[in-house]
């Protein structure tokens, strides 16, 4: 959504705004919309430019498998050892990614010779991940649960090992069933990150060599990030994810809605599957009846301005939709007595 997008937000939420006839406008609705339609726009900014991104470090990917033999030439395979666990991964800490073999599958000499020819990603993954403010981490999971990933950290206590990284998420919805056109896609339900950086959403894309799927590239954005980007931390505004999940929200927005405080998870094991966001944050199960209805309006049957109410405030949303996620940006106002 660029400028002029914006600005066409604006006028369609001013109109929605006073269609109300002669009754009088909620306090602030309308500062309230021309925040929303600004809030917007940066997100879609934000996603636009994460997918050329994620295009660009998959179409990177692709060339390292064509000039695999130039680049085994230059890598040190002392720099790679076995963890007691039966781990394979990077030994050195020097800046670069960090790589991992969970050991799922056998770790033999064709999947040592990938692991190390696909240093010649290195450079894009840095590239990728310092290019947006929005993105957090990037890496290259190949189908065998090889983790090549940028920033590096301590993988072997972070993961588990012989873990199958085609089972998760940020894998398999980029494989041949979920998308058969090869496309970049999102995964867009916010997911607990194995990597240990919390609640994430990630935008990937599939990397065929020679019409196989060798692995999928990822760029991950957090809740967190988002949050301190677009959402003020004591405002009335809110992302509302698929299936009417908050994904990040003010504070003054969840007391309005009279919904539990969200705070960011803390790690006590390993991430073993895929785990979303709990169901006390929906808000078509919201514990106030017309805060069920306002959602169901808006999320359901496509409206851009519902009310409810909480107790004596009653409240107005104003609602624009995020198409390439599947989101919804909210903004509340209270409506004068």
């Amino acid at each position: 959504m660029g400028v002029r997008a914006a600005a066409l937000v604006v006028a369609a939420l001013a109109a929605v705004v006073w269609s109300a006839g002669c009754r009088k406008a909620p306090l602030g609705l309308e500062q309230g919309a021309a925040r929303l339609a600004r809030t917007a726009a940066l997100i879609e900014a934000d996603i636009d430019d994460v997918e050329r991104l994620t295009a660009e470090l998959s179409q990177a990917t692709v060339e390292c498998y064509g000039k695999a033999d130039a680049t085994l030439k230059t890598v040190r395979r002392e720099d790679y050892a076995f963890a007691p666990s039966g781990v394979y991964f990077r030994k050195v800490q020097d800046g670069a990614p960090t790589v991992f073999v969970s050991g799922y599958a056998p770790i033999d000499a064709d999947l040592k010779r990938v692991t190390w020819f696909t240093e010649a990603i290195n450079p894009a993954l840095i590239k990728v991940t310092r290019a947006n403010p929005a993105v957090v981490q990037s890496y290259y999971n190949e189908r065998r649960s090889l983790n090549r990933i940028y920033p590096a950290f301590d993988t072997v206590a972070q993961y588990e090992p012989k873990m199958n990284i085609p089972k998760f998420n940020f894998y398999y919805l980029a494989d041949a069933k979920h998308n058969p056109g090869r496309k970049v896609v999102w995964v867009n339900a916010p997911y607990l990150d194995p990597a240990g950086r919390g609640w994430m959403v990630s935008c990937i894309a599939p990397v065929y060599v020679k019409d196989r799927l060798e692995g999928v590239v990822g760029l991950d954005v957090t809740v967190q990030r988002l949050t301190e980007r677009h959402i003020p931390a004591d405002g009335a505004s809110l992302l509302v994810g698929p299936g009417g999940v908050i994904v990040s929200a003010g504070e003054t927005a969840l007391r309005l809605l009279n919904m539990p405080l969200m705070s960011e998870h803390r790690y006590s094991e390993s991430v073993k599957s895929d785990q979303y966001q709990s169901e006390d944050f929906n808000l078509l199960k919201a514990r106030t009846a017309s805060v069920r209805t306002a959602a169901e309006q808006i999320l359901r049957r496509g409206a851009r301005r519902a009310t409810f109410s909480v107790g004596n405030t009653q409240s107005v949303i104003l609602a624009v939709p995020l198409p390439a996620l599947g989101w919804s940006a909210w903004s509340i106002a209270s409506e004068q007595p």
